[in-house]
């Protein structure tokens, strides 16, 4: 059985949040991927920092979204540039977005994403699509574990064969 793997887009003043969240998700046997907030201490100073070292910072970042079943997105009003950023390329990517409490933009609202007023929420459905992947796994195809049947590269159901 595959891991279900989660994103935490957050603001970067908000990493001690996100590190209690990881510890929730991984009680969920749910591998968090936000690695940034691990290591986040203090204010984030990106202009004091090496051009090189930004772009491997960011790179990081969207390779470990990429590489993400679900993302849970912790807006703050006023904070959280990159993390709107993530939230829309997670879109992009196609991979599912849990959108946490009222503070919202367009993004919010994209096809793709689900709205929840709480983390708590989240949880919930983040272990009901662990439970989910964990029934369906090796059945499909999809990254994501969200589909029961997957087509062929000609675009052919397999099952009717």
């Amino acid at each position: 059985m595959s891991e279900l793997r989660c994103y935490v887009a957050s603001p970067f003043d908000d990493a001690p949040v996100v590190r209690r969240l990881h510890a929730r998700l991984r009680a969920l046997h749910v591998r968090p991927t936000s690695g940034w907030a691990e290591h986040a201490e203090g204010p984030e100073q990106l202009d004091e920092m090496p051009l090189e070292t930004v772009r491997a910072l960011a790179l990081r970042n969207d390779v470990a979204l990429a590489e993400s079943d679900v993302v849970i997105v912790l807006p703050r009003e006023g904070k959280g540039r990159e993390m709107y950023g993530e939230a829309r390329l997670a879109v992009a990517f196609g991979i599912p977005v849990l959108w946490v409490g009222p503070t919202r933009c367009l993004t919010a609202y994209r096809a793709g994403v689900e709205r929840v007023d709480t983390i708590e929420e989240a949880l919930a459905r983040i272990e009901a699509l662990a439970v989910s992947r964990a029934r369906f796994d090796g059945v499909t195809g999809s990254r994501h574990g969200l589909e029961v049947g997957a087509a062929s590269s000609a675009g052919e159901d397999p099952r009717a064969a």
